[in-house]
């Protein structure tokens, strides 16, 4: 029984003395180099001191070895600034100031041999600007992500900040490009998103009160709201992104079609004018109806007024509805069902109630609470201006819908990239370990 004992402890004593052989084979177990080589260092050609001490020279790279041993290496410095004389710092903007240039980055190309050659790198434009004035490139951080086809001369550089500015805000689609040569020459790529992500544009439609009520306790009431309706779009772009309408609404006869109705009535065309000036005077011209107020029926001609537009069907477009009353409809049986299916289509709907209007119909016209405003009298109908402009704002930014999609529009292209190729034939590797310095002088390999 004891030689069993024995023979157990000389057991676990030789498995212990393995584990810790082991562990102390693994603790001094270094990665090296397949083929080590002397260090060489790969400097910026564009030391300009201060300026280019954070340029991220050597963030990403693309080696390869030609048959003359000659190594060329594409090398990308997102960071890369050019200094602008007499100009001593960086505005807090997006777009940079006329005396700035801040950060583009850059793709250089640097053919080099071993050992301790200085390599000579030439600076490379891999993606090509059209005349598109409204793409912003001053901080897109061209090099950022680069990869290059196993086995090819494949090389895709992206710019994955490259943004376009648009009339309500800025999109960062990013791009790239690439090059079937290692470098020597460029094309754009298609999936780059800028060519094909477009900046949003508004369909706007006023849809205004003309009931007796609204000039029964003041005549000049009905003015109010006109002179309120170019106040609020003053602040919008009429001449290419924002096309504006206006309906005036009060008594609708049920045995009509809704094209019949005399005083459910299309005031401006939505579009018809791309000049403050013009749209002003039209509004000026409005007349007033009085009468009843058909609420119901006056949504479901706006609606109509928005397939008519031209841009109904586009994605990029947004739909909104802007409600004004003084009172309770007269055909409140329909409103929901009026209401819920102007929704469904894509219309936002905001409402603006004031004097006696009923915050139930007006709950049940825009679905959700956070799209009413309301004033106690006409004369204070400039108190909601800014409030509804900025929501408006948040419509075209994505944010006033659920379930909505931004379609890419800050989908920065480019942010990584990778290509590979699978084989069944055995590949030899040739095993580069490089490192660039914190500061962004140079890439050490």
């Amino acid at each position: 029984m004891a030689k069993l004992i024995n023979r157990k402890r000389f057991f676990y004593l030789i498995c212990l003395l393995l584990s810790i052989i082991t562990l102390i084979c693994d603790n001094i177990t270094y990665g090296f180099n397949i083929e080590p080589l002397p260090s060489t260092s790969i400097n910026n050609p564009n030391n300009y001191s201060v300026w280019n001490s954070s340029n991220y020279f050597g963030y990403s790279l693309a080696l390869r070895r030609s048959v003359n041993g000659i190594v060329r290496a594409v090398i990308g410095s997102p960071k890369e600034r050019q200094p602008i004389t007499g100009y001593q710092g960086f505005a807090p903007t997006i777009k940079t100031q006329a005396t700035e240039r801040s950060g583009p980055g850059a793709i250089y190309n640097c053919p080099f041999s071993f050992p301790s050659v200085s390599p000579s790198c030439t600076r490379t434009s891999p993606l090509k600007l059209t005349n598109d004035s409204k793409i912003i490139e001053d901080r897109e951080s061209l090099g950022l992500s680069l990869s290059l086809q196993s086995g090819t001369d494949v090389v895709t550089v992206c710019a994955p900040l490259r943004m376009r500015e648009c009339t309500y805000s800025y999109l960062t689609h990013g791009t790239c490009g690439n090059s079937n040569n290692f470098g020597e020459t460029w094309a754009t790529n298609p999936q780059g998103g800028i060519s094909t992500t477009k900046c949003q544009t508004l369909d706007l439609i006023f849809l205004i009160d003309g009931s007796g009520s609204v000039n029964e306790k003041d005549q000049g009431n009905f003015n109010r709201v006109k002179e309120w309706v170019k106040t609020v779009t003053s602040s919008f772009d009429i001449s290419s992104s924002t096309d504006v309408g206006v309906i005036q609404y009060s008594h609708a006869f049920r045995n009509r079609s809704l094209d019949m109705q005399p005083y459910i009535t299309t005031e401006v065309s939505l579009g018809k004018y791309h000049t403050l000036t013009a749209f002003n005077e039209a509004v000026d011209n409005i007349s007033y109806h009085s009468f009843t107020t058909f609420t119901a029926h006056a949504i479901n001609k706006t609606v109509l007024d928005f397939m008519s537009g031209s841009r109904y069907s586009d994605k990029s477009n947004q739909k909104v509805m802007i409600l004004l009353t003084d009172g309770r409809s007269s055909d409140s049986q329909d409103l929901a069902a009026s209401a819920a299916y102007a929704r469904s289509l894509g219309i936002t709907i905001f409402a603006v109630g004031v004097a006696d209007f009923v915050r139930e119909e007006l709950e049940i016209i825009t679905g959700s609470n956070d799209r009413i405003f309301t004033q106690s009298d006409f004369d204070q109908l400039n108190q909601v201006v800014g409030s509804l402009q900025l929501s408006i704002s948040g419509v075209l930014e994505g944010g006033a819908k659920k379930n909505s999609s931004n379609l890419l529009r800050q989908s920065e292209t480019g942010f990584a990239t990778a290509m590979s190729e699978v084989s069944e034939k055995a590949l030899s590797w040739f095993v580069w370990m490089c490192s660039y310095e914190s500061m962004g002088y140079s890439l050490h390999c």
